[in-house]
Parts: C-alpha cells; sequence; structure tokens
C-alpha cells in the first residue's frame, strides 16, 4: 500500500514539475512572439523619427534594433523592456549585453509547434519586407535611390517628403497589418495550445488526488481494522505515512504558490469570462493589479469595467465586443481608475472560444501592470523636454557635431551668433566658420584624445565679419557614437576691454609713458641684472622748469599739451633699450641699462639740448621754449641700490634747479 501511495505522489510531483516546466515555456513563447512584435514596432519608430528629424541617433537606433534581432549584434538582457533615451552606460547598467542570438534562433530553441512556427514565420517574413520599405525611406531622407539593379547607387536630392510617405502609405499600414495577423494567429494558437495542456495537467491531479484520496481512505480503513491486533507495531508506519501525506500535500500547495508567485513577479494575471453564466474568474494577480481583496467583491464584468478609466471604457469594450463577432484576439494598452483615485497602465490581450453552432462560450486573457514602465517613458519625455528648454534658453551658443565636424544640433543662441538660420547650420559643419587661414585643432584634438578641451579662435559670421570666440569642446557618447559638444561665446569686446585695462594699469593715460609702478619694478629688475652681470646701469631724473608758471599764465589744458610735448620728445630721443616714465606731476625718470655715467651725461646733455631747442606753439602766434633740469646718477659703490639710485638722481636735479634751471646736474 505505502509502495502505491509513494507511486502516486511521484506521479502527482512530475505532473508539478511538468506544469512549472509548461508555465516557464509558455511565459519565454509569448515574450518572444512579443518581442517579433515589438522589434518591429521599435523600427516602425525609429524609421519614423529619422525621416522627420533627420537625427542620426534614431538611424543608428533602427539599425541596432535590426542587428539584435538578426544576431548581429549582442542581445540585452531583458531586450522587450529597453528603454532606448537612456545612455549606453546606463542603458547597459540595467539591460547588460548578452550573447548574439538572432531571434530565429530564439525560436527554434522553444517547444512551439510546427503550426505555430510557421505564423512566427510569416510574421517575420512580413516585417523582413516591411524593413525593406523603410530602409527605402531612409535613403530617400538621405538622397539614395535604387538603380536597375536594385542598388542604393542613385545619388540625387534627398526628398524627406517621399521618405515620409513611404512610412505614412497605405502599402505600409498594409504590410504593417500583415506582421500583425499571423501574430494574433499564433497567439490564439498558443493560449488553445496552453489551455489544453493545462487542462490535460488538472485533469490529470485531479485523478491523482482523488486516487490518493480513495487510497488514504483505503489505507485508514485497513490500517483501522488491523489496528486492534497491530497498534504498537504499526504505530511508527502510520506516523512515517502521515508525515508523507503532509509534505505532498505541501507540496500541492507549494507548486500553486509557485504558479501565483510566477504571475506576480511577471505581473502577469490570467482570467477567464464564461458568457453563458455570466460568470469571471480572476487568478490572485488580477486582484492585486486592481488592488482589491478576493473577499470583498464578486467579480463579473460588469465590476471590471468599473476600474476601467471612464475616457477608455468605450475603447476596452468596443474591443472586446469586436473581438467576440469577429472571431479574433485583441490586444490593447488602457487605463485603470483605482477606488483611491490612482491611475494605472494595463496590457490586455484575449480570446474567444465558441461552441459548434459558432456561439460564445468563453473568453480567457491576461493582464500585464506595465504602469512602471509608462511613468518612466513620462519621465524620460519630461526631462527630455526640459532639457531641450534649458539648451535654447542658454545665451551660450551650443551645438553638436559629429566626428566629421557637421552640425547635428545647434540653438537659438549659436545660430544668432554667427548669423546662420538653424537650418543652414544643419548643412554646414565646424570647419566652415572658421576664419581664412585658422586651422581647426581643437576640434581634431578633442577627437583624437577623447578628452575636453577650450581655445580662443578667430570665426566668420554669415556677413564675413570676424569674432573673438572663446570655445568649449567635449567628446559625448550618444548610443554607440561619439559626438562632440561645442559651447562658444563672443569674447571680442572682453579682450579688447581686458587690455586696455592691462594697457591703463602699466601706462600713464595723459602721457602714454609708462606710470610709476612700473618704473620701480623694472629698475628693481634692472639693478639686479646690473649688478649680477657687473653691467654699468644709469638713470636720469628730469623735471620741466617753470612748470606752474605755464599752468598759471596758458591755463591746465597747455600745461597737459606741455607734459606731452615733452613725452613726444623723450620717447623720440631716448634709445629702445632706454625705460621712460613719467614719475609725477612734470617729472620724469628714465632708466639707461648698460650705460655707464659718461655715456650717460652726454645723454643728457643732447637730451636738454633737444627740448630747449624746439618752440611750443600755444595759438594764436603765441609761442614759448620748454626747458627742463635733469639730474644723471649711475650704480656705484656707494650708490648701490634702486631706492639709492633714484635718490640720487632726485639730489642732482634739485641742484641743477638751483643752480639756474635747463641744465644737467650729475650726482
Amino acid at each position: 500500500m505505502i509502495g502505491i501511495v509513494t507511486v502516486v505522489f511521484y506521479k502527482a510531483d512530475k505532473l508539478h514539475v511538468r506544469m512549472e516546466q509548461e508555465i516557464l515555456d509558455a511565459k519565454q513563447m509569448l515574450m518572444t512572439a512579443d518581442e517579433l512584435r515589438q522589434t518591429s514596432d521599435d523600427l516602425t519608430h525609429f524609421a519614423r523619427a529619422y525621416v522627420v528629424t533627420k537625427d542620426p541617433e534614431f538611424k543608428q537606433r533602427y539599425f541596432t534594433t535590426l542587428d539584435i534581432r538578426n544576431g548581429q549584434a549582442p542581445r540585452p538582457k531583458g531586450y522587450g523592456n529597453v528603454y532606448w533615451d537612456l545612455s549606453k552606460a546606463e542603458r547597459e547598467r540595467r539591460h547588460p549585453p548578452g550573447e548574439k542570438k538572432s531571434l530565429d534562433s530564439i525560436i527554434a530553441g522553444l517547444p512551439f509547434t510546427p503550426e505555430e512556427k510557421g505564423k512566427l514565420k510569416t510574421a517575420e517574413d512580413y516585417s523582413n519586407a516591411l524593413v525593406n520599405l523603410e530602409i527605402e525611406a531612409i535613403n530617400a531622407a538621405e538622397g539614395r535611390y535604387k538603380d536597375a539593379g536594385g542598388q542604393y547607387t542613385v545619388r540625387a536630392k534627398p526628398d524627406q517628403q517621399k521618405a515620409i510617405r513611404l512610412l505614412h502609405s497605405k502599402a505600409y499600414y498594409e504590410a504593417k497589418q500583415k506582421i500583425m495577423n499571423p501574430i494574433d494567429d499564433f497567439m490564439s494558437l498558443l493560449n488553445e495550445r496552453i489551455e489544453g495542456i493545462f487542462n490535460a495537467l488538472n485533469s490529470k491531479l485531479a485523478f491523482f488526488e482523488f486516487a490518493m484520496f480513495l487510497i488514504i481512505v483505503v489505507y485508514i480503513i485497513i490500517n483501522l481494522i488491523i489496528y486492534r491486533y497491530l497498534v504498537k507495531r504499526n504505530r511508527h508506519d502510520r506516523q512515517e505515512l502521515e508525515y508523507l501525506v503532509e509534505q505532498r500535500t505541501k507540496n500541492l500547495e507549494a507548486s500553486q504558490r509557485k504558479l501565483q508567485e510566477a504571475q506576480s513577479l511577471a505581473h502577469f494575471g490570467s482570467w477567464e469570462y464564461n458568457l453563458e453564466t455570466n460568470s469571471l474568474n480572476w487568478s490572485d494577480e488580477v486582484y492585486r493589479i486592481f488592488e482589491i481583496d478576493r473577499e470583498d467583491f464578486d467579480v463579473s464584468y460588469e465590476l471590471f469595467t468599473e476600474f476601467i478609466h471612464p475616457d477608455d471604457r468605450a475603447m476596452v469594450d468596443r474591443s472586446y465586443q469586436n473581438s467576440v463577432s469577429y472571431h479574433t484576439p485583441y490586444r490593447l494598452e488602457h487605463r485603470l481608475l483605482l477606488r483611491d483615485g490612482r491611475i494605472k497602465y494595463v496590457l490586455e490581450s484575449g480570446e474567444t472560444f465558441y461552441d459548434k453552432k459558432g456561439m460564445p462560450v468563453r473568453s480567457i486573457g491576461t493582464i500585464y501592470d506595465i504602469t512602471d514602465r509608462k511613468q518612466y517613458e513620462q519621465t524620460l519625455k519630461e526631462r527630455e523636454v526640459l532639457l531641450s528648454a534649458v539648451v535654447e534658453a542658454s545665451m551660450d551658443g551650443i551645438s553638436l557635431a559629429d566626428r566629421d565636424g557637421r552640425f547635428m544640433m545647434v540653438n537659438h543662441a549659436f545660430a544668432e551668433l554667427v548669423g546662420y538660420t538653424k537650418n543652414e547650420l544643419l548643412q554646414m559643419s565646424v570647419f566652415d566658420l572658421m576664419a581664412p587661414g585658422m586651422q581647426p585643432t581643437l576640434y581634431s584634438q578633442i577627437m583624437q584624445t577623447h578628452q575636453k578641451g577650450r581655445r580662443e579662435v578667430q570665426l566668420q559670421r554669415k556677413d564675413g565679419s570676424l569674432f573673438l570666440a572663446e570655445v568649449s569642446g567635449s567628446p559625448i557618447l550618444i548610443g554607440e557614437t561619439e559626438q562632440f559638444l561645442g559651447v562658444i561665446r563672443d569674447v571680442t569686446e572682453f579682450r579688447r576691454m581686458e587690455r586696455a585695462l592691462e594697457y591703463s594699469a602699466r601706462h600713464d593715460a595723459l602721457t602714454g609713458l609708462y606710470n610709476r609702478h612700473v618704473l620701480e619694478k623694472q629698475l628693481q629688475a634692472e639693478v639686479s641684472r646690473a649688478e649680477r652681470y657687473d653691467h654699468p646701469l644709469s638713470l636720469f631724473m628730469l623735471d620741466i622748469d617753470h612748470f606752474k608758471k605755464i599752468n598759471d599764465t596758458y591755463g591746465h589744458h597747455v600745461g597737459d599739451m606741455a607734459l606731452r610735448k615733452v613725452s613726444g620728445m623723450l620717447r623720440k630721443t631716448m634709445r629702445k633699450s632706454d625705460v621712460t616714465a613719467r614719475y609725477g606731476g612734470e617729472e620724469f625718470v628714465i632708466i639707461l641699462p648698460e650705460t655707464a655715467h659718461d655715456e650717460a651725461m652726454k645723454l643728457a646733455e643732447r637730451l636738454c639740448s633737444e627740448i630747449a631747442g624746439e618752440p611750443y606753439m600755444t595759438g594764436a602766434e603765441r609761442s614759448f621754449s620748454l626747458t627742463v633740469s635733469l639730474g644723471v646718477a649711475s650704480l656705484s659703490e656707494h650708490i648701490d641700490t634702486a631706492d639709492k639710485l633714484l635718490e640720487a638722481a632726485d639730489a642732482a636735479m634739485y641742484v641743477a634747479k638751483k643752480s639756474g634751471r635747463n641744465r644737467v646736474v650729475s650726482s
């Protein structure tokens, strides 16, 4: 008897294992068919997006999707949930690349029936035919057309309108429908086969459960009969059998839980609607999706429609009624409105079965919770809109170019800065904006080193005018394609002001000579250099004679003109190696590097004479001559610092003034 019980439990356990495998196989087969539909939808989306926007990212996504389906590119884990708008690094983190495996090989490895495989093969063949139409549209958008041999070798003007028409034509929609019809037929066949398998397995399980019940009853009766004789001896056997029954019962319950867990993990619920009794049965996952308690509701079609979002009820009911009327499966996305006002998104599919007279008797279907996916898609769209708004609002010119330098995107500030329209720039490259003779070294350097950089370059506007631009560039990876992100700003006025500030910081505003600050720094440097190399160094300190009288007699504007007159004479007379500065008021200082004291005295005498011999005109035929008092000092044993050199020259100049002016005095 124990052997019979063990065999029955063994058979039941084998059925549980088989049921679990059938569930996994069914899920994989449904996902594979859905992937064929998903790739067809992805290819359509990317092809249409490309011919409208000319964004190469959509073209890249199109051929990447095609390569994944054909096994020419690694297949991402969880392909059906791949979000293409993520960066490559983030996308690969969420969906790590797997092995290169074509959809054909995946289908071949699953337990489809020949008829099911035939439906998928038909859908794939129609999808491949649709690919040819999409590729024709992509080539038309790029100006390539078929030759007599069917190859895209004919080059002509891109025809974007033709490309768009190809992808929205009646022929395209008919071709798309040809893909979906065999997929729907496949889903009907698969659901019917799976239902048959599950019904058969459930029947066998019921048989074994009934057999186990009879065996247990018989076993209990037998044990009761012999209990009077073998109570003590059979106590251990009875406990062992009870334990075995308990374990097998737990195994049955565990199998049921695993089925429920599989549905919960996949957010996949199933339902069955009996049209003859108007009764509706839901799996536990459907209750979880609708967030209601099984004990609180008697489910019905009317209850189901109450949970559908009011704006979607007519569409859902029409889809189901059409499915029943035309004997076709249906599949659609719609919203649920929960009791607390929250909204969920679900993907629902269903099919109806009929009696011999063609009357509908039973509908079955599945429902997937796709709320997270929808919310993520919405988040991505909102971020894309925000990023686009930020780029357009930027006051700096922002552009995106490919590896060949051709512009892929420019913002309004960029177009306004260079004087071209956005459409014109999208037909140009970064090299077209370079000033004549300029080499695009920054762009080449960044694309070769893959490191960001910054440089100031001369750019040329559409009207031919040049401007100095600060260009910041960074290589960025979009999908698997490296592109160039550039930011430019006009720094022409900024650099002009910077040069003016730098000049004013070093020069006297009135005379244009070096100011006192520059003079002191230069003198310190020259003293250090003279001491290091044992070279001579001399210095003049010069003061305009009777300058206060000139201001009082002719006015300060004439005094300013006199200062400019003397500074001009100094620039004309002194050597290029000499450093001339306005020291303050009417005083000037001249540093004479590599000049001995005797030579400095000769230069001073000549300078004093030339200034005195140059008449100064004030207008109205009035003129006078300017004279200067000049002190000369040179580095020596006692005059060995910059301060002492200035003091010595100043003292000598003071003596020159006291002794009659218009003369040179040595320290």
